[in-house]
């Protein structure tokens, strides 16, 4: 049989696996393409953004904006802000947990650190693709339990997204009338099927990937057994209050841009971020999420005539995106930032030293 010559290595075993050359070779010629190209792919992807961007909010007026600007609330807007760091507490003590787990150090500065730092990569990158590689500054010998961690908690972080968007879709299309119900049956289906093989993952992961041997998931197998040492409860429960605080976070926000129906805002809510799940191909979901708001506003459009519903959901997700994207991102560059430089500030003080001491 041939192989690849590229490899796998287990570095805490210096194990080496070959990956058998059983794929198609245009995919592999792709992915090669893309892997030693990132400027370009990134480019690439950030122009699809952009256009997107730009379709979506093309018959938004300057004068819309100014008026949604007026609606702006001080104290709504502050309990969004509130809300939003919660959130991020909540999503700390979810991530220190599963880096105890894989024994990473997990203390709640380095817990937070790698956390914000990992909101800079999602950010600059389509898909959150970067957040993959927020804790692989934490040890030179462990880059695939680095990736495991990251994974586990977007495992914990997408099943709260799956159950309240299958319900929020139940009550929609049970409660209220809508334009798009074949739309909607599609996506409710589709998301209890994801749901379904997420939590059958979930009970089975060990016995599953226990069965290969040989190529990437073996490699994987010998690291994921740190998994089973998370306390799943303990997870899954900081997982859900993070969750229900955003839903509570958007539902705000819908009510201070003039949805005036909390129940509605909170089914709004928790479709768009189920609908903005299955397109992750977009910087920080940027364009996708003014589209998502958008659609299910004009699911409930009966209840509020005088909405502008397409500068309203740009201004709902311009809310969102600064709040619980960039200044998270933003904290986490002065952060990350800020340590190199003391580093080196130190690295060099200790040079001098050593040369003192040595004239």
């Amino acid at each position: 049989m041939g192989y690849e010559s590229s490899s796998i290595e287990n570095e805490n075993q210096g194990i080496c696996v070959r990956l058998q050359n059983n794929s198609p070779k245009c995919l592999l010629y792709l992915m090669h393409f893309v892997r030693n190209n990132k400027t370009f792919s990134f480019i690439f992807r950030l122009i699809i953004t952009f256009l997107f961007f730009i379709i979506i909010n093309k018959n938004i007026s300057l004068t819309q904006i100014k008026l949604l600007a007026q609606r702006v609330c001080v104290w709504q807007f502050s309990i969004t802000i509130v809300l939003g760091i919660a959130g991020l507490y909540f999503q700390m003590l979810k991530w220190k947990e599963i880096l105890y787990s894989q024994k990473f150090p997990s203390s709640v500065r380095i817990a937070f650190k790698t956390l914000l730092w990992g909101h800079l990569l999602a950010f600059i990158t389509p898909g959150r693709f970067g957040e993959l590689m927020r804790a692989w500054g934490l040890s030179d010998k462990k880059k695939i339990c680095s990736v495991v961690s990251v994974l586990t908690d977007r495992f914990y972080t997408i099943i709260p997204i799956l159950v309240f968007g299958i319900i929020a879709i139940a009550v929609h299309l049970y409660v209220f009338d809508s334009a798009n119900v074949n739309k909607l049956k599609i996506l409710i289906v589709f998301s209890s099927l994801v749901l379904l093989l997420f939590l059958l993952l979930l009970k089975s992961y060990p016995t599953i990937f226990g069965h290969f041997k040989n190529g990437f998931l073996s490699v994987i197998s010998k690291h994921i057994k740190g998994i089973e040492y998370v306390n799943s409860k303990r997870v899954f429960f900081y997982s859900l209050i993070s969750y229900i605080l955003l839903i509570l976070q958007t539902a705000i926000v819908l009510g201070m841009f003039g949805s005036t129906k909390f129940v509605i805002n909170l089914i709004i809510a928790s479709e768009s971020y189920l609908f903005m799940l299955f397109f992750p191909f977009f910087i920080a979901n940027i364009g996708l999420r003014e589209y998502s708001f958008m659609f299910f506003l004009n699911e409930f459009s009966t209840f509020f005539p005088h909405l502008l519903i397409p500068a309203t959901a740009f201004a709902i997700s311009t809310v969102i995106l600064l709040i619980n994207i960039v200044f998270p991102a933003f904290i986490g560059l002065i952060w990350g930032v800020s340590d190199r430089i003391g580093n080196k500030i130190i690295k060099y003080c200790l040079e001098i030293s050593n040369r003192t001491k040595t004239g």
